[in-house]
C-alpha cells in the first residue's frame, strides 16, 4: 500500500506540474492504449479475514470520443497476485474486469479527465481447491492526458470493486467473496 501511495503522489504531482506540456489533444475520434503500473488488491469474503497483496496491473482501453468532452470505450484491465506457469498448471492467481468506460474531461484544455464503468469481474485461481468465480464490478479514475513531444502519456489513479460470487459446494461454502483495488498506472497510447 506503501509504495501504491507513494506511486500515486509521484503521479498526482507530474498532474499538476504538467500543464504546460499538456498541449490540446491531437485530433482523431478513435482512441486506443496500453496502462501498465502498481496496485494494492484486497480480497475478503464475509466471515474471513482480509488478503491485500501489492500487485501488477496491466490494462488495454479504446473508445470513440463523442464530443470533446466524452469519451465511450471498453476497458479491460487485470491485476496479476501469483504469475502462471506452463510448467506447473497449479500456479497462477488473477483479478480482472472487462468493461464499458465513460470518460469525460472537464476542462479540455488542460487535458484532466475522470472516467468511471461498471461490468464483468473475474478471479481465476489455478490452485488445488482454489474457486474461481465472476460477478458485477466497476471502476473509476482520474488521469491527465500528456502530449509532450506528439507522444500520448497518461499517468493515472483507479479505484476498482467488485463481487465473485458465493461457493457453494461438498468441500466449502464461501459467501460474499469481494474486492477492492487501489493503482496507479502510466499509459501509452494514441488517436486515430
Amino acid at each position: 500500500m506503501r509504495a501504491a501511495m507513494r506511486a500515486g503522489t509521484a503521479l498526482l504531482t507530474i498532474a499538476l506540474i504538467a500543464p504546460a506540456a499538456a498541449g490540446a489533444a491531437k485530433p482523431g475520434r478513435y482512441r486506443g492504449g496500453i496502462d501498465a503500473g502498481y496496485g494494492s488488491l484486497d480480497r475478503s469474503f464475509d466471515g474471513g479475514a482480509s488478503r491485500r497483496s501489492g500487485t501488477f496491473a496491466l490494462g488495454f482501453k479504446g473508445g470513440v470520443m463523442l464530443t470533446p468532452r466524452l469519451m465511450l470505450g471498453l476497458d479491460f484491465k487485470g491485476w496479476l497476485l501469483e504469475a502462471y506457469d506452463f510448467h506447473d498448471p497449479s500456479k497462477g492467481e488473477s483479478v480482472s474486469e472487462a468493461l464499458p468506460l465513460l470518460r469525460v474531461y472537464p476542462f479540455r484544455a488542460a487535458g484532466a479527465f475522470v472516467e468511471v464503468g461498471e461490468g464483468l469481474g473475474q478471479y481465476a485461481i489455478n490452485h488445488p481447491l482454489g474457486f474461481g468465480g465472476t460477478g458485477w464490478a466497476g471502476t473509476a479514475g482520474v488521469g491527465w492526458d500528456l502530449h509532450p513531444w506528439g507522444a500520448w502519456i497518461i499517468p493515472a489513479i483507479h479505484f476498482g470493486w467488485g463481487r465473485f460470487g458465493d461457493v457453494e459446494n461438498v468441500i466449502t461454502t464461501i459467501r460474499g467473496r469481494r474486492f477492492g483495488v487501489i493503482d496507479a498506472t502510466v499509459g501509452f497510447g494514441g488517436a486515430i
